[in-house]
């Protein structure tokens, strides 16, 4: 056997490839932010809104962000599904800013999923060529992705790595670790359904292959790993799994003709035709059918493949073709002949739309296509011609990635962002629900802005410029006079002077989880209310969760028994004695 000198581990031909797939990302990066600019469309401002109130909370005020105060009137927000300063992709908006930062956070997490589709490709033996053609092919699910400006859902580049971190775990159980923690980062990274599809599809494979190869021993081990999942993201499950419990979300679905419905497959294929050829879709997924053949020669080669693949595949890789057509299904929601998406949604109700599914679709269909061309080439005579074939399908795949990519920000609604001098004084404003960025830029917030959990806790919180607002905080009696000595998102201080009982109102949400040195914080008709007295002269008032707490603590202790038992086991140090002399040697 050939000896290949490794650096990092990896071959010199890997590294060129991983060369390549920088390359690629790099010019599409390119493409994509050299025409952008602040867009309203999607979930772009909104997005920057949370970065730019977590970037705030922590730059200005050297505060975890646990509450936020700007969009409105107040939410939790490590508690928030969204949150996602725990992501260690945050940490270039931390250093950049807002925009900048969330462009450069872009070029690593699609850099990081095609390396990751990459190996991968290459852990299930496909040459390096097909294995880039996997990874240009993974680009497009990050058009779509940028299209909509959905930032959490950019961790499905961490779904090439959970996928290939658990088929190598099948032969070397330390590896359910590392997948405990890539699994624990999507949840941090702010995508629960990244999560939840993620564990989705390593759970099908697992469950085939236990009874594919009688072995039982392969659900422990999942079912130890997501323990481990949890455990490590523990410190923001918990205030997640508060908020979700006193504000649900429930999406209800009308009804529908029932789970098997063999007329349904007219309206799947006109959604198929929809997501796969329509220049005018929001996926931007393919080229506009004015560009001629080049509209549709990706369309058509992929579509093909993917056909072929449900039939090449199935007999070495038939648990791959079981999801695909799976999610096929739950992706076409009730579009779909076999509505597999009503039975999930009646466990996971906050799912609201099945397209969300695409996302992991395309990454399987990602891995399919090369393993499709794999077997194809396998049975052709001649292999030359096919090479060429393959070369042909890597320039269209990438041309049309490259096409789609120029078309995002084209001709985009753009805001008008005025960046005023910062306001020393933080009120809450009426404001504008699709600028909202620009007000939490100029320390303001949005009472009647855009946000899911925030829409639901807001009920009378009061915006100022209405007649009947009486400040940011007040006493519900006037028994005396209130003043502000210090704001910050997580903590307020205040200098009471009081001739008789009164209430000091904070003109935000009231949520558990807020703490006073008068020792009571009370829900004052929606709104935080500290009882005062003649007494107090001076009121702290915080927001730290008893969730988050309990999280802290169970992870600090969680990682204590770990390291202990670890050094326990491993034998760093051994005696050896040779009569009177006593060496000491250190072993690894």
């Amino acid at each position: 056997m050939k000896y290949e000198r490794r650096i990092l581990g990896l071959t010199k031909k890997d590294l060129f490839f991983v060369f390549l797939i920088f390359a690629i990302v790099l010019l599409w990066w390119i493409i994509v932010f050299s025409g952008f600019q602040p867009i309203n469309r999607c979930d772009w401002d909104k997005y920057f809104t949370y970065h730019e109130l977590q970037r705030k909370t922590i730059l200005s005020y050297w505060q975890f962000p646990l509450w936020n105060p700007y969009v409105c009137g107040g939410e939790p927000w490590l508690a928030h599904p969204n949150s996602n300063f725990l992501n260690p992709f945050f940490l270039p908006i931390l250093i950049l800013g807002s925009i900048s930062g969330t462009a450069c956070a872009y070029f690593l997490q699609v850099f990081a999923g095609l390396t990751g589709m990459y190996f991968l490709s290459r852990y299930y033996r496909l040459s390096r060529i097909l294995s880039l053609l996997n990874s240009v092919f993974f680009l497009n699910v990050f058009n779509i992705l940028t299209f909509v400006g959905s930032f959490p859902f950019l961790s499905i580049s961490l779904f090439p790595w959970i996928y290939l971190l658990f088929k190598k775990s099948i032969e070397r159980k330390r590896n359910l670790f590392l997948l405990a923690i890539i699994l624990s980062w999507t949840i941090y990274a702010g995508s629960i359904y990244v999560f939840i599809m993620s564990f989705m599809v390593i759970s099908m494979e697992t469950i085939y292959f236990s009874f594919a190869k009688k072995r039982p021993g392969y659900i422990a081990s999942l079912l130890g790993a997501f323990s481990l999942a949890v455990l490590f993201a523990i410190p923001k499950l918990l205030p997640m799994i508060e908020l979700l419990s006193q504000y649900p979300r429930h999406t209800e679905l009308i009804s529908f003709p029932g789970f098997f419905n063999i007329d349904n497959i007219k309206s799947a294929l006109l959604e198929l035709k929809y997501f796969f050829f329509s220049g005018e879709s929001i996926y931007l997924f393919f080229t506009s059918e004015k560009e001629g053949i080049f509209g549709y020669n990706f369309s058509l080669i992929t579509i093909l493949i993917l056909i072929l693949s449900h039939f090449l595949l199935w007999k070495k890789n038939k648990i791959l073709t079981v999801m695909s057509i799976i999610f096929l299904f739950l992706a076409l929601g009730d579009n779909s002949p076999v509505n597999i998406w009503r039975i999930l949604h009646y466990f996971l109700t906050p799912f609201k739309e099945p397209y969300k599914f695409f996302i992991i679709l395309l990454s399987i269909y990602a891995l399919s296509i090369g393993l499709t061309l794999k077997e194809l080439e396998a049975r052709t005579v001649h292999k030359k011609v096919f090479k060429f074939v393959i070369f042909i399908t890597l320039f269209l795949i990438s041309f049309n990635a490259f096409i789609c990519a120029g078309k995002i920000f084209k001709e985009t609604p753009t805001i008008e962002y005025k960046f005023d001098n910062q306001v020393e004084e933080f009120f809450q404003t009426r404001g504008d629900a699709k600028k909202m960025f620009a007000t939490i830029y100029n320390n303001k917030a949005v009472v009647y802005g855009y946000d899911t959990f925030g829409n639901q806790i807001q009920t009378k919180v009061i915006p100022k410029g209405r007649k009947d607002y009486r400040g940011e905080y007040f006493l519900e009696g006037s028994s005396g006079e209130a003043r502000q000595s210090f704001f910050s998102p997580n903590k307020l201080k205040f200098n009471i002077n009081v001739y008789q009982d009164d209430v000091l109102i904070i003109n935000q949400n009231y949520f558990s989880g807020w703490r006073s040195s008068t020792g009571k914080v009370i829900n004052y008709g929606g709104l935080i209310g500290i009882p005062v007295s003649k007494k107090d002269h001076e009121v702290t008032v915080y927001y730290l969760p008893g969730s988050f707490i309990v999280g802290v603590v169970i992870l600090i202790f969680f990682l204590v028994i770990t390291l202990y038992a670890g050094l326990k086991k491993c034998r760093i140090l051994r005696l050896f004695y040779d009569g009177d002399k006593a060496e000491t040697k250190i072993l690894f």
